[in-house]
């Protein structure tokens, strides 16, 4: 993705922090990285640094929550997901475990 965003500056990503209901922080991760707008502790909370607590009260979390359960997405990054297979050339998730690492 980063390769991507330095060579194109006409793509786009939109990421949606949502936690992992078997991770037990994830929650309160996901509103400090929200609250901090910082792809930096996103990146810190997939190599398992520890993240500050939230700094801030959002909802977002909350939002990303409602709106996976009305898409009945599980926890498989979306670019994976059989859901999102109109999406070109996106491979459909083998791992769950491992997807949101890549």
């Amino acid at each position: 993705m980063k390769k991507i965003i330095e060579e194109r500056k006409d793509i786009v990503f939109y990421l949606i922090v949502y936690p992992l209901k078997n991770q037990p922080q994830a929650y309160e991760k996901s509103k400090s990285i929200l609250c901090e707008k910082s792809l930096a502790l996103l990146e810190e909370a997939f190599e398992k640094k520890l993240i500050p607590k939230p700094r801030c009260e959002t909802s977002a979390v909350d939002e990303n929550i409602k709106l996976a359960q009305k898409t009945r997405y599980q926890g498989c990054s979306l670019r994976h997901s059989p859901r999102w297979k109109n999406l070109p050339r996106i491979p459909r998730c083998q791992n769950p475990d491992q997807s949101h690492r890549e």
